[in-house]
């Protein structure tokens, strides 16, 4: 058993990841238990051993560089009684890695053995291209053709020693091809091969066929880095995510089959690694692992900032944004997006009253991913600019996203202009039912200006009072409704 390098990479470029992710993962995997999510592996979905009417969690973990951080989450996870699909390289050498190279006995085998007698899986992370040093260019750093020969024997030779080498130990009925560029998943020679039909290729570059029960999973991976990740939702409602992409998983996961990919090292700050030094180089330090939040100017939230009205009792507001971190703030208003973009405890989704069509979420996708040192002061640069930094909700009713996820949203922000008394009212209804925080203003037209306004406001209050709607503000400013509730 050798010792390893701790190995952190930084997942996303966002505060609520920046301090401690695997407080993040803890979070999440509490939050799905909570839920009474099934935690299932790849053979079980194959085999039909799961309830197609509940919640179904088939956790993936590839060891990649971090035989470290996939261990200490391996065991919080076996401590919680939960299970996962953990994917192990037979070896590791790849010079232009900062991470010793290491063979499959090099591991602690007894760990995974305990974790497969459990109910967890091991499969094998086919890395049989990375390997082959032909395919590395003249400075042994990786760079790989597109076109890999797959005929090539020394490919053959490599997949039957790690084969070999893994059942030797485990029950090995699953791979998966290793990423990083290196074309893995062009190797398929394996599948023609009498002596592997046991062996299931469940993802990452295959082609699933109509039969396959992984067709109809709802994928999530942490590989995308500052990409979107998109949720539709019944009625034609989408849910485009940027920012706490794992806990938003949490949040919109209904019924049915979900697969979701977290690579250890990517939660791995915060990690307890004194609990495990027996397994870590003496004097080694996190290989990779960058504070963005230093480059970003931070400030103190200010209502005033985009309110359209001075309002009192912010002291309230601002002690309950406090006690929930991050909080979600639902809002259609731009200036309150730039306000509150990069103040640590907020997240904001911006709603557009509208359906998403699939161009736009194209163009949504093809954002270019943002280069954080750059920004320091959101207000110079515009919304579109900052788009990745904040979620996305379309959808003809502000409120379907209580009936579509469970997003704890602590403060509802609109703006409307001539909205309807009758929508008004039905709006704070719900906001009622749903016990969320709001601040609505309704800016009125001017021929509604003088006694008319006044009479359409007075109709509103009497409304609310009949409904027994408690209004912490309300009131009429310069042809404009004011509406505040915090709960």
């Amino acid at each position: 058993m050798s010792k390893f390098y701790k190995f952190q990479s930084t997942w996303t470029p966002y505060f609520e990841y920046f301090d401690n992710p695997w407080s993040n993962y803890k979070k999440f995997i509490s939050y799905l238990k909570n839920k009474n999510a099934n935690f299932i592996t790849y053979s079980d979905v194959i085999e039909n051993g799961y309830k197609k009417k509940e919640i179904n969690i088939i956790l993936d973990h590839h060891i990649d560089y971090y035989p470290i951080e996939t261990m200490i989450m391996a065991d919080f996870e076996f401590k919680q009684k939960i299970k996962s699909s953990i994917y192990l390289f037979n070896e590791f050498n790849y010079p232009d890695i900062a991470q010793i190279n290491w063979n499959l006995s090099d591991l602690d085998i007894n760990f995974y053995k305990k974790l497969e007698k459990h109910g967890f899986e091991i499969g094998y992370h086919m890395n049989v291209v990375g390997l082959d040093n032909s395919i590395h260019n003249k400075d042994n750093i990786r760079s790989y053709s597109s076109n890999i020969d797959i005929n090539n024997e020394r490919l053959d030779k490599f997949f039957a020693r790690d084969i070999s080498s893994l059942k030797s130990n485990f029950n090995i009925r699953t791979l998966i091809p290793h990423g990083g560029g290196e074309g893995n998943h062009q190797y398929t020679n394996w599948q023609n091969k009498k002596e592997y039909t046991d062996i299931r290729w469940v993802y990452n570059g295959i082609k699933r066929k109509d039969d396959d029960p992984f067709k109809k999973w709802k994928n999530f991976s942490d590989s995308i880095g500052t990409n979107a990740h998109v949720y539709k939702f019944e009625g034609s409602s989408s849910y485009i995510v940027y920012r706490d992409h794992l806990m938003n998983k949490a949040y919109t996961a209904k019924r049915g089959l979900h697969h979701i990919l977290v690579h250890a090292g990517r939660m791995g700050k915060g990690m307890p690694y004194n609990k495990y030094k027996k397994y870590i180089l003496p004097g080694s330090k996190v290989i990779k692992s960058v504070n963005y939040h230093k480059k970003f100017s931070t400030r103190k939230f200010d209502l005033n900032n985009y309110s359209l009205e001075k309002t009192k009792n912010q002291k309230n507001y601002i002690d309950l944004l406090k006690k929930i971190k991050p909080n979600y703030i639902l809002t259609n208003s731009e200036d309150f997006i730039v306000s509150s973009l990069f103040v640590n405890s907020i997240i904001p989704i911006y709603f557009h009253e509208k359906i998403i069509s699939r161009e736009e979420i194209k163009e949504l996708y093809g954002v270019k991913r943002p280069i954080v040192k750059h920004i320091i002061n959101p207000k110079k640069l515009n919304l579109e600019e900052l788009k990745r930094f904040y979620n996305h909700y379309y959808s003809n009713n502000v409120m379907s996203i209580f009936e579509n996820a469970d997003i704890p949203i602590t403060l509802l922000c609109l703006e409307y202009k001539n909205k309807e008394l009758s929508e008004l009212i039905s709006l704070i209804e719900q906001c009622k039912v749903n016990s969320v925080s709001f601040i609505i203003y309704n800016s009125i037209d001017t021929s509604f200006m003088g006694y008319k306004a006044l009479f359409k406001f007075r109709q509103l209050r009497i409304q609310l009072r009949k409904l027994g709607i408690d209004i912490d503000e309300i009131k009429l400013v310069k042809n404009k409704y004011f509406l505040k509730k915090i709960y």
